[in-house]
């Protein structure tokens, strides 16, 4: 009998692997399909949009065109009144020539008056000087004379400041009037200027007239051709359309069957796994539970394949005629762009010279204010001479006293003879200086009206210089898009669509040679058979009867839905089941549900459930508890697993009493529509969290309707008796005890005494136990230092995380902490999900100098507490990153914590070494929980980590349906996380279990359970 179930085994593991390379053909061909089929139906919604692109494109030619029309006649008539006005200004030109001229002789005439003066006042000076010395030999007769001579003296040096400043006055006006008749000669030009331009702009419009029916030619070539497209547009459309509903069909296909193919297999290797007598009653009732069916596969879809070529051709002619209308149209609207651009220069440099003409307002005005200025001067030298004339005639009063020598009397009529002098100078110089001021005057109303007509050009230029560039910017939007449509008539590669056409039948083809259902009716009939002869195998009675497993630590929570932490998990996936469950190889398997329909858009799935599944209490499970059991999980910190079911973030908020989105067809069927098309649904219900409970459950006296139901929790002992009633039958061993352990050294010790049966084992203890009793495999997990972001501390400077990420080498952390039992991590997901990124190296993380760089750099002095687990192996590995970051620079102290996980869920922790272990073995299942800003707290996130991007991307992955672009994408969020740094990734760890001989069935698990009803006790 024992070669009869060997044999069983045999075959069907070559069935199996047979299938496997199949389906794995066929897995990929549809992934292959699915793209191309996207791809397919991009390049039919490319070609409506080309067509549309090219009908907006000449209609804004045709108005570029028009626009262009009118505003050439525009630019021609405002050169025209900028011609008038410049011409107006030579009148005026003369005119201000001519009282330049006037005025700079007045001036000239004023030097020779002030110059006599000077030459009086010196005479004077001598004159009243000699008197004085007379005077002084007159006696007391003298005294008063000699008083008068010395007041005319210091008149005489008093002339000389007016006078300089009287020069220094003029010779500013004269420099002023020079820069005047500068600034004219530049005005005569500009008539020179404006008729060459006038002259220009003419050609301009003799050139548009011209232009205008050349555009108009190449225009009507492109319409032409937009109106045959428009003919083709109905054609296609009706093409796009089937590809498009081919491409939906294709992606639903490939997601419906691929949970098929996940279930077939998984229940075909479930099958071989139980091949043995012990499992003979199970084994036919997972096959009548859940009986193998045939698959449909994918058909190719029927389209004329012929007609689309036909379209292309028409398309590939259509475009060729609109390239070479295009193409002229552009050598004119270029040759004319060139023309218009060194035009709208000129122009430009005529305008920025009548802003610098607009200043001469300006100097006139300060021409002016220098010559009442000098009118000023000119009255103090009056003031000067007038007492002049009065001390003249004190001097003769004085000279006729009796006892005054005749030779004063002489001086006196010569002082008076001076002073007639210097005031009769004196009167002239006033009468030119008023002549002076009465020309300025004259002068600066001829500055008003020049003025004026500057303003007036400037703003008629200004107009001009408008019009320029508002036409040159329409000849360049016009150029802009004559080169768009040749770039898209260029770009749009119809080659590349016929191929992918015909890449995608070359597909269905291959997929249709895989002849996938003759091997699954192979695989269903030895299953077949292997349930009919197993009702022969014999019944088998084990000598023991009691599992006894040591697990480190204690479960936080016997509540499935709100459980947080893997030691919970381990004890719940022993007491509770779900609709659906994952199995070792992280293939989902039917449970409670015995099938389920996905409607095409993703989001609407039906469930099924079995009949005669019994909660521990001999309550049968129903569609309802299914909507309590999601209720409660979305009370809970878990709810990031279920939250896209429609309507639940209403049932959160309290807004509605109900799940809308969960709709009770019956007793035994459900259906849950999701906000959006959610990958990973199925997984996520199978992963534990999404175990059914019933109303009144109690966490402290946990029912479940899994394969183990709980007696008693006493101190540190769990025990668990089989449940007769469960729907698979009762498991072979009875009994299972779950010893909670101080330590890892406490369960080896316990396990060397015979005292447990399997232990969790790291590669501290592994010299401890027998080497052929020791099974390692690799974990879905990330083990990884958190740093709270939240808190206010020097971590919050990205620097100080990039240097404590440099000075780590995670391959010796592997080596030396962990004996080699784990993958040095480079980023968050581990080898075993498809989105692992193979480049994330941590060899090239590792640069210690670099850290020490850093540190030095943000002078780093203080002490930074590293929260890890109060176990033996944690405060090790703790102490071994203290050491390595102590080389760097950065000062830590290791804190063992029995309530680490609390701890770090209320942001108590700076740094904490930290693990995750998958739920659900699917990548969004790291991403959202660890690193989206609604997942803080106890629901993973416990680095406080919030990055709106980060957010947005990680809702966007949820969404795809897509593996290819869906892995990518989560290749690029993992990316962006790294670089942020709010974990620093050390390890993706394996288990490590010692297993007595004498315990069979054992097979280690990804997610780090043990399942104790798939096992025996020999």
């Amino acid at each position: 009998m024992n070669e009869v179930w060997k044999r069983h085994q045999s075959e069907l593991r070559q069935l199996i692997d047979s299938i496997e390379k199949k389906l794995k053909s066929y897995n990929d061909l549809l992934v292959s399909q699915s793209s191309l089929s996207e791809e397919f139906h991009q390049k039919f919604s490319e070609i409506r949009d080309w067509i549309e692109h090219q009908r907006d494109a000449t209609s804004s030619l045709i108005e570029e065109i028009r626009e262009i029309e009118r505003e050439i006649d525009e630019i021609i008539k405002v050169v025209e009144i900028v011609s008038e006005e410049a011409g107006g200004l030579s009148t005026l030109i003369a005119r201000v020539i001519s009282s330049i001229g006037e005025g700079r002789g007045i001036v000239k005439y004023k030097e020779e008056l002030l110059s006599k003066i000077t030459e009086t006042a010196t005479e004077v000076d001598i004159l009243a000087r000699n008197a004085e010395i007379k005077s002084y030999q007159a006696g007391e007769e003298g005294r008063g004379f000699g008083v008068v001579a010395h007041e005319m003296a210091q008149l005489a040096v008093e002339v000389e400041p007016p006078v300089k400043q009287i020069n220094e006055k003029a010779k500013e006006i004269i420099d002023g009037f020079g820069t005047i008749e500068k600034a004219v000669k530049r005005i005569e030009k500009f008539k020179e200027i404006t008729h060459g331009l006038s002259t220009t702009l003419k050609k301009i419009g003799k050139e548009g007239i011209i232009l205008l029916p050349l555009l108009r030619k190449s225009l009507s070539e492109v319409d032409r051709s937009l109106a045959e497209l428009t003919d083709i547009t109905g054609e296609l459309e009706h093409s796009a359309s089937e590809i498009g509903n081919w491409s939906i069909k294709a992606i639903t296909t490939w997601e419906q069957n691929s949970i098929l193919i996940n279930q077939f297999l998984g229940l075909v290797r479930r099958i071989n796994d139980l091949i043995h007598p012990v499992f003979r009653n199970k084994i036919v009732r997972i096959l009548n539970r859940y009986p193998l069916r045939r698959l449909t596969f994918y058909r190719r879809a029927e389209i004329d394949t012929a007609h689309i070529g036909s379209l292309f051709d028409d398309i590939a002619r259509l475009q060729k005629r609109q390239a070479e209308a295009l193409g002229e149209l552009r050598d004119k609207v270029n040759d004319w762009q060139g023309f218009l651009t060194e035009l709208s220069q000129q122009f430009s440099s005529y305008h920025r010279d009548y802003e610098d003409l607009a200043d001469l307002g300006l100097e006139m005005g300060d021409i002016n204010r220098r010559i009442l200025e000098l009118k000023e001067l000119v009255k103090e030298l009056d003031f000067i001479f007038e007492r002049a004339r009065l001390l003249s005639l004190y001097a003769r009063i004085e000279a006729v006293r009796p006892k005054i020598e005749v030779g004063l009397r002489s001086v006196s009529e010569q002082m008076r003879t001076l002073a007639d002098e210097v005031t009769g100078i004196s009167e002239r110089l006033k009468a030119e200086i008023e002549k002076l001021f009465h020309f300025s005057q004259i002068l600066a109303g001829d500055f008003m009206e020049v003025n004026s007509r500057i303003r007036r050009l400037l703003v008629d230029s200004q107009d001009a210089i408008t019009f320029f560039n508002r036409v040159r910017e329409r000849i360049n939007r016009l150029a802009q898009d004559i080169a768009t449509i040749e770039s898209k008539l260029s770009a749009f590669e119809l080659d590349k669509t016929i191929s992918c056409g015909q890449r995608i039948t070359e597909t269905m083809d291959r997929i249709e040679g895989l002849r996938l259902e003759e091997e699954i009716a192979s695989v269903i009939d030895q299953c077949q058979r292997i349930a009919h002869d197993a009702k022969e195998w014999p019944s088998v009675v084990t000598r023991r009867r009691a599992l006894k497993i040591g697990m480190v630590g204690r479960p936080l929570l016997l509540d499935p839905g709100h459980r947080t932490d893997a030691n919970s998990h381990r004890i719940n996936v022993m007491i509770f089941n779900g609709l659906y469950q994952i199995d070792h190889r992280n293939n989902i398997l039917p449970s409670i549900a015995t099938s389920l329909d996905l409607s095409p858009d993703g989001k609407s799935w039906t469930f099924r459930l079995q009949r005669g599944v019994y909660f521990h209490d001999r309550r049968e499970v129903k569609a309802r508890d299914v909507l309590f059991t999601f209720q409660h999980i979305l009370k809970g910190p878990n709810r990031s697993f279920i939250e896209m079911i429609s309507g639940s973030k209403s049932y959160l908020a309290g807004e509605r009493n109900i799940i809308t989105g969960i709709d009770i067809v019956d007793d035994y069927t459900l259906t849950i529509r999701l906000d959006f098309p959610y990958l990973p649904f199925l997984a996520t219900i199978a992963c534990g969290v999404g175990d059914l409970i019933h109303e009144g459950f109690d966490p402290n006296h946990p029912v479940g309707a899994g394969p183990y139901r709980l007696v008693e929790w006493s101190g540190h002992i769990i025990r668990l008796e089989a449940f007769e009633g469960h729907f698979e039958g009762p498991p072979p061993i009875k009994v299972v005890e779950i010893h909670l352990l101080p330590s890892m050294r406490k369960g080896v010790e316990l396990y060397q005494q015979d005292g447990l049966d399997i232990i969790p084992l790291s590669s501290d203890f592994a010299s401890m136990v027998p080497e052929e009793e020791i099974t390692i495999s690799p974990l879905l997990s990330f083990r990884y230092l958190g740093i709270n972001l939240r808190a206010d501390s020097p971590l919050k400077d990205e620097r100080l995380r990039q240097a404590i990420s440099l000075a780590i080498d995670r391959e010796r952390f592997v080596r030396e902490c962990l004996g080699g039992w784990g993958v040095p991590a480079g980023g968050i997901f581990p080898p075993l999900l498809s989105p692992y990124d193979s480049r994330l190296s941590p060899r090239a993380i590792y640069d210690p100098d670099e850290a020490r760089r850093l540190v030095a750099e943000l002078g780093i002095k203080e002490t930074f507490p590293l929260d890890v687990h109060d176990t033996e192996p944690s405060i090790i590995r703790g102490k071994w990153l203290a050491d390595e970051l102590s080389k760097v620079g950065i000062r830590i102290d290791v804190n063992p914590r029995s309530d680490l996980l609390e701890w770090t869920y209320r942001g108590k922790s700076l740094i904490a070494m930290k693990g995750w272990l998958s739920d659900n073995g699917d990548p969004d299942n790291f991403l959202f929980p660890l690193f989206h800003s609604s997942s803080w707290g106890n629901t993973g996130n416990t680095s406080f980590y919030s990055n709106p991007e980060v957010d947005s991307l990680i809702e966007q992955a949820r969404t795809i349906r897509n593996q290819l672009r869906r892995d990518e994408l989560y290749r690029t969020i993992e990316r962006k996380i790294l670089a942020d740094l709010p974990v620093i990734p050390l390890v993706h760890n394996y288990s490590g279990y010692a297993v007595k001989p004498w315990v069979k069935g054992f097979v280690p698990d990804p997610f780090d359970v043990i399942k104790p009803a798939n096992m025996w006790l020999a």
